[in-house]
C-alpha cells in the first residue's frame, strides 16, 4: 500500500534587496526540489502531507475489516506537478443489489499543496460497468458522505477517518434503502419524459444529452424510477467516456 508521494516544507520569504522577511507569509515548496514553489500562503496555513492522508484513510478502512483497492495519482499545473493528490478507492465487499443491479461503494480523496482543493473526501455509490465505475452523479443521489477542510491550523486529518466510517454506515443503511425505494416506485413513459424535462430545467442533466436520452427512452421498457435513473446513467457514462476517448486520441 505504500507509495512515494511528493513531500513539501515551508520556507521563509526573504526580500533579496532588503533581506527583510515577509512576516505574514511563507512558501510551500518541494522537499526534493526547493525551487519548485507550490504556493505562497499565510502563516495560518498548515501543511498536510499527501502520504499522511493516504495513510489515515488506508488504516481506517483496514481497521474496519474491509478490503479495498486504491489508486494514487499526483497532478498539478506545469511547474507544480505533484501539487495535488487524487486517490480513488473501491470497495469490492461493500455492495448491494438493487433490481438485479450491483451497487458498489467508492471514494475519492484529494489533498493539495497548490491551494486547488484543500483536503476533501467524497464517499459515493455507483453501478460498476465491468471494471469501470458507472457514475450516477446526483441523478441517483449517489453522494453518500463528504468532508472538506482548508489547510488551516485548526485542520485535523482525523476528520477523514470519521467521514469514511460514517460513509460506509450510511451506504449500508440509508443509501441502500433509498435505492430500493426507487426500484419499488412505478414510472410510465409520460412520467419519465416529465422527469427528464425537470432535470434539464434544473441543469442536473445538460441539454445536449436530451436527444440521446429521448431516443433511448422511446425503445426502453421503463417501469420504475430506478430503471429510468439506470438508463440515464448509462447514457451519460457513454457520452463522458466518448469525450475522454476523443481527447486522448487528439493528444496521441
Amino acid at each position: 500500500m505504500t507509495q512515494e508521494c511528493t513531500e513539501v516544507m515551508e520556507v521563509r520569504i526573504i526580500n533579496k534587496e532588503t533581506q527583510n522577511e515577509a512576516k505574514n507569509y511563507k512558501m510551500i515548496v518541494d522537499v526534493k526540489n526547493p525551487d519548485k514553489i507550490f504556493s505562497v500562503v499565510s502563516n495560518d496555513y498548515k501543511i498536510v502531507q499527501h502520504a499522511d492522508v493516504v495513510k489515515i484513510i488506508s488504516e481506517a478502512i483496514t481497521d474496519l475489516g474491509f478490503e479495498f483497492k486504491i489508486k494514487n495519482t499526483e497532478m498539478g499545473a506545469k511547474g507544480k506537478e505533484g501539487g495535488r493528490l487524487r486517490s480513488e478507492l473501491k470497495f469490492p465487499q461493500v455492495t448491494s443489489s438493487i433490481a438485479g443491479e450491483k451497487i458498489q461503494l467508492w471514494a475519492s480523496l484529494d489533498n493539495s499543496h497548490d491551494l486547488s482543493t484543500g483536503i476533501r473526501l467524497e464517499v459515493n455509490a455507483s453501478m460498476p460497468s465491468d471494471d469501470t465505475e458507472l457514475y450516477c452523479s446526483e441523478i441517483v443521489s449517489a453522494e453518500v458522505n463528504k468532508v472538506q477542510h482548508k489547510h488551516t491550523k485548526s485542520v485535523d486529518i482525523k476528520i477523514l477517518e470519521d467521514a469514511m466510517r460514517q460513509g460506509i454506515e450510511i451506504f449500508r443503511t440509508k443509501m441502500v434503502a433509498e435505492f430500493q425505494l426507487l426500484a419499488d416506485t412505478s414510472m410510465n413513459l409520460d412520467g419519465a419524459k416529465l422527469f427528464i424535462e425537470e432535470m434539464i430545467e434544473h441543469k442536473v442533466i445538460a441539454n445536449k444529452y436530451l436527444v440521446s436520452i429521448s431516443n433511448s427512452l422511446a425503445s426502453a421498457n421503463i417501469t420504475t424510477q430506478w430503471g429510468l435513473y439506470y438508463l440515464i446513467s448509462k447514457i451519460l457514462y457513454k457520452e463522458v467516456t466518448s469525450i475522454d476517448t476523443r481527447r486522448n486520441n487528439a493528444r496521441a
